[in-house]
């Protein structure tokens, strides 16, 4: 009932019927068929995950969609090697070989058919359904030219990536003792999505049979905002913010409608703002958070920072505007709370700043 309002009441729905049970037992015991199996089990490096990730496992989930039928398996960046990647990759095209992968931020997904190569322009009649296209638009993936640019190769594509990955079996379940590695290993210069995405970049492709109403300027804008976007996901990796913004910059000039970008290009330069105010640059601090806020002015934890930069600039009114705006979009935020308490202070309400203070200390504390 908590996400009741992120997934239609999708429990209550005479269509669902809520099945508690390892997945892939389910899958052993079952004589139904799915149209569509989609995997985003725990990361590989733990215990008994890479049974989720075997050639094995994947016969038997082709096995069990209807014909037409589509399998998605989430492929984490982050804490996996390139040469992991690579191991998943070719495992799941070993069994799904008309494979195609998607990708959007850190998270990369795998999506195989049972019987034919996937049309990426189907997209297009989806995103028809108003259902569908109100639940991405928050990202800007209602555009059907946006959600085509986030696929970065096909079938052929994938082939030349995981040429001479290891296929992972139930018998020589090797990604279990390679991935702890990346998680577990001693700490490098960032992360691993920097390498990952540069191996993905390297075979990126427009998909096939784009429709003719998308050709031009709005996929071509899309596609070069979307791989700005990729870039600057590796430039945060190597912990180069400067650059992240820059790219960030560049997503958002070339697709404006990438709403994605301007979020990540918000909490970018976020961040930098508060490493300028921790070296005792207010000035710029207080530059850099302005154009956080107009990059994405509904970020509870940027308006927070810019209440308490604009109470210490003695501009109350504004300071508790933006801590209320923070605490519509964020209820029970701590830091607004605190930011609420500090204008209301300074702008003459006594008792409401002692109640928001009050409030803010009790919910640190629990």
């Amino acid at each position: 009932s908590l996400f009741a309002g992120h997934n239609h009441s999708v429990l209550r729905d005479a269509r669902t019927s809520l099945i508690v049970e390892d997945g892939r037992n389910h899958l052993l015991g079952t004589r139904g068929s799915y149209d569509i199996i989609t995997e985003e089990p725990m990361h590989p490096a733990l215990a008994g995950v890479v049974s989720l990730y075997t050639r094995e496992y994947y016969r038997l989930a082709r096995n069990r969609l209807a014909p037409g039928g589509l399998m998605a398996q989430w492929l984490p960046l982050y804490s996996m090697s390139p040469r992991d990647c690579r191991m998943v990759a070719a495992t799941f095209l070993d069994v799904f070989p008309e494979s195609s992968l998607w990708l959007l931020g850190r998270d990369a997904m795998l999506v195989g058919s049972r019987d034919d190569r996937l049309e990426p322009w189907r997209v297009v009649e989806a995103l028809t359904d108003s259902t569908i296209a109100a639940d991405l638009k928050p990202f800007g993936l209602d555009r059907p030219e946006i959600f085509l640019a986030c696929w970065v190769m096909g079938p052929e594509g994938l082939r030349e990536y995981s040429a001479g990955g290891t296929i992972v079996t139930d018998d020589h379940p090797v990604l279990e003792y390679t991935a702890p590695q990346a998680v577990y290993g001693p700490p490098g210069e960032g992360g691993t999505v920097a390498g990952n995405m540069g191996e993905l970049l390297d075979h990126r492709s427009p998909p096939p049979g784009v429709p003719d109403e998308l050709r031009g300027r709005p996929f071509l804008d899309a596609w070069q905002g979307v791989g700005y976007f990729f870039l600057a996901e590796a430039a945060r990796d190597t912990l180069d913010l400067e650059r992240e913004a820059v790219l960030l910059t560049l997503a958002v000039e070339a697709c404006p409608d990438l709403l994605i970008a301007h979020r990540r290009l918000s909490a970018s330069l976020h961040q930098s703002s508060r490493i300028l105010l921790e070296r005792g640059r207010a000035d710029a601090a207080w530059r850099v958070l302005q154009a956080a806020y107009d990059a994405w002015p509904d970020e509870p934890s940027v308006l927070s920072d810019l209440s308490v930069l604009l109470s210490a600039r003695g501009r109350f009114e504004e300071a508790y505007g933006a801590a209320s705006r923070a605490l519509e979009l964020e209820p029970g935020a701590v830091a607004a709370l605190r930011a609420l308490g500090r204008a209301a202070l300074g702008s003459g309400r006594p008792e409401e700043a002692r109640r928001s203070l009050a409030e803010a200390d009790s919910l640190a504390i629990h």
